[in-house]
């Protein structure tokens, strides 16, 4: 990697030279070539971008004294302060030329002004804006001489008492460690979000580094945030010898990697692809195994080795041995089910498992009447009800559809940032508990609720379509339960006779059986539009259909979704989003304001991309911008509660305009209307699976604007990816 100077040698340098000439000799972008390494001093004058779970940044620097330049990277900054950037040039075929930085340095300030810039940035809780003014006016550039030697000379500004001083000095001296300690990191390679994260855990002093240094792998399980090649190169900048630790923190990286695709484990006869990217052997695997440490787990699993996270391997675990010891108990007399309900033979089953196991399962497509069955199931209930689902909206729907109280899980959960009110040591209260949308929990989220739940006080009863896509997390819970062939499960698959007239749910039946759909017409409740050629004439083509369900009386903003099966792309949602809005809500004397590379004006509709439980907001609930102060930067939100929310700068980071949708984002909602936009050239994307889930979040009118061979290519494909996972097996 390319040398850093010393501080010390850079300032000197630059004390020689005119800024621009330093940096804009041969200006700064012109000369850059993609994928050379780039060290510069750049001020951050604003952030476009900010990812809080991430801590990936994208934001505006300045150069030198004329030239401005893009930076991302995961970098620990303040907007207003000057920093050495290490990077490397990138080219991003959307906005051009950026820098990628690794790390960034904090420059101390020289001047006045980048003295009162530093001490106002929000590095120091004790001194606000007025008082680094007073502060600055009182000692100008010999204020950092002031606070090392001689602090209590503070107490000569209007308003600085005794005690305050001795605050700004106690904070003052824990910065200057801090600085001294960081700077040892970044000689090791580390990166400013690297050590706002260890920070978190253990805390940055003198003894995490010793204690880094003994084995810095473990940092990707106890941590969390770090790739292998990046500990890589940091062990062998520290001397650590090549063995058992290096091979397992490799396994680790693999099986998160894995996860993200949905996976619980890998087997170990399947490791050829770990083996080459990681430059790893299987006898240094099999001595991994024997060293396993609490992070990782490795097991005989049907005859062959397999490797799994223990977090999820244990939240399987508990899966499976909470259901068991449920069906255990299971047994209870059959209710007598009177005749004003009027059900079906599967109906009269389903309702009578739910009041004899304790744990059952309901499934099947829409319009089969699994909503009719859980309000029979509630209504003939004698013990409390406890309903809940894995999204907002999916809850919403859940309590409009029964009018009884629904919670997200975390809620009912009691999530706190510490964790779940409700756990094993403190079970939820008792009663039936009924979970919505079963699908879209992952085996995480699945253990955590299980964890709440005892055998003797709970009955549990899911609800869901084990046909449409599955859990963005890792696992497959509803599909292993059902296809484990311990638990009692009702399949609903006739359409009932209220339903059978609507094309939405006779076409979701023949798409989910793999045949080919009827057309229907601007008469019926589905229809299927042919899509032009060229997509300049098929987004007037959409927003035709969009104002064609306008005057049949739904409401564009409340009413009609637009779904697609990719963000990217000229029919992903990001380019459709765009073009949606420019003609439905038109920049016209309304109030705008900048978040990245997005502008959000007021009439947005938006949706939130993240769990926010500080203002309180659900990743998946939509809203509609209603006003924007421009100049105290905050966004007035409405997401359909009680009262509209206030959203800060840094709120708006998880925000995304929401006019259209990807297809799996709209998982667990339903729509009065819906136009699906699918085109031959997003063929990768082009499943059963996906098509049928888009068709059945329409509730009375379905619009389908794409190709025939599109459509055709999606049904005949009825390839899932196949996760590997233990709960089958386990129960």
């Amino acid at each position: 990697m390319r040398e850093v100077m010393d501080l010390r040698d850079f300032f000197a340098s630059c004390s020689k030279k005119d800024p621009d000439e330093l940096y804009l000799k041969n200006n700064f972008k012109k000369s850059a070539k993609i994928g050379e390494l780039v060290t510069f001093q750049a001020r951050v004058l604003y952030f476009k971008y900010k990812n809080a779970d991430t801590g990936y940044k994208i934001f505006e620097t300045s150069v030198g004294k004329k030239e401005k330049c893009t930076v991302v990277g995961n970098v620990d900054i303040e907007e207003g302060l000057d920093y050495l950037f290490n990077g490397k040039w990138v080219h991003h075929q959307l906005y051009g030329l950026q820098v990628e930085a690794t790390s960034s340095k904090l420059i101390e300030p020289t001047d006045t002004d980048g003295i009162r810039r530093y001490l106002e940035s929000g590095l120091f809780t004790q001194i606000g804006p007025i008082r680094a003014l007073r502060m600055v006016k009182k000692f100008g550039t010999s204020l950092f001489d002031i606070l090392d030697n001689h602090p209590e000379r503070l107490t000569e500004i209007s308003g600085i008492t005794e005690e305050r001083m001795e605050l700004i000095k106690e904070e003052w001296v824990d910065h200057r460690k801090k600085a001294e300690i960081y700077s040892k990191f970044y000689e090791l390679g580390f990166s400013s979000t690297h050590l706002s994260r260890m920070e978190i855990v253990h805390g940055v002093a003198e003894k995490t580094l010793e204690y880094v240094k003994l084995d810095p792998y473990k940092l990707i399980w106890e941590v969390g945030g770090f790739k292998f090649e990046e500990l890589d190169v940091i062990a062998k900048k520290i001397g650590v010898l090549r063995d058992y630790r290096r091979t397992r923190a490799a396994i680790m990286s693999a099986l998160k990697s894995a996860s993200s695709l949905g996976h619980t484990y890998i087997a170990e006869s399947s490791m050829d692809p770990i083996v080459k990217k990681y430059d790893v052997t299987y006898p240094e695997i099999w001595e991994a195994g024997k060293q396993c440490g609490d992070a990782l787990v490795r097991i005989d699993h049907e005859l062959s080795m397999i490797w799994s996270l223990r977090s999820l391997y244990e939240s399987e675990r508990t899966i499976a041995a909470s259901i068991s010891e449920l069906l255990g108990r299971s047994g209870r007399e059959e209710p007598d089910i009177p005749d004003k309900y009027n059900l079906t033979e599967l109906q009269r089953e389903a309702v009578t498992a739910s009041q004899t196991h304790k744990f059952m399962v309901i499934t099947g497509p829409p319009g089969t009447g699994k909503t009719y069955t859980l309000k029979a199931i509630i209504d003939m209930c004698s013990e409390d009800t406890h309903l809940a689902s894995p999204t907002g909206k999916a809850a919403k729907r859940m309590k409009e559809a029964t009018e009884k109280d629904a919670r997200t899980i975390h809620r009912l959960l009691g999530w706190r940032p510490e964790g779940f009110e409700f756990n094993a040591l403190n079970p939820l209260p008792s009663g039936k508990i009924i979970i919505d949308e079963s699908s879209m929990l992952d085996v995480e989220l699945a253990a955590d609720l299980f964890r709440a739940i005892e055998a003797r006080r709970h009955s549990v009863v899911f609800i869901g379509d084990v046909d449409q896509l599955p859990a963005v997390g890792p696992g497959a819970v509803l599909k292993d339960i059902i296809n484990s062939q311990q638990v009692p499960v009702v399949r609903f698959k006739e359409i009932m006779r209220q339903a059978a007239g609507s094309l939405i749910i006779t076409n979701s039946h023949r798409i989910n059986n793999g045949n080919p759909i009827d057309p229907g017409g601007p008469a019926e409740d589905f229809e299927f539009i042919q899509m032009p050629m060229t997509f300049e004439s098929c987004v007037p083509l959409i927003l035709q259909q969009v104002e064609r369900l306008n005057k049949e009386g739904y409401d564009f903003f409340r009413d009609i979704q637009v779904l697609a099966p990719m963000k990217k792309g000229e029919y992903g949602v990001f380019n459709l989003n765009k073009q949606i809005r420019d003609m439905i809500n038109p920049p016209v004397d309304k109030a705008e304001i900048a978040i990245g590379e997005e502008r959000f004006r007021v009439g947005d509709r938006v949706i939130q991309t993240r769990n926010n439980y500080e203002i309180g907001i659900m990743n998946g609930e939509v809203g509609f911008i209603q006003n924007i102060d421009e100049k105290e930067k905050l966004t007035v939100i409405d997401f359909g509660g009680t009262e509209p929310v206030v959203m800060e700068r840094k709120h708006m980071m998880d925000i995304q305009l929401a006019f259209a949708l990807t297809i799996h984002k709209s998982q667990g909602s339903e729509f009065p209307a819906v136009i699906v936009v699918m085109h031959d050239s997003q063929s990768f994307m082009l499943r059963r699976q996906l098509l049928y889930t888009a068709v059945s979040r329409a509730r009375k009118r379905c619009v389908i604007v794409s190709t025939g061979t599109a459509v055709a290519r999606a049904i005949l494909n009825d390839y899932e990816d196949k996760r590997n996972t233990l709960l089958k097996s386990l129960l």
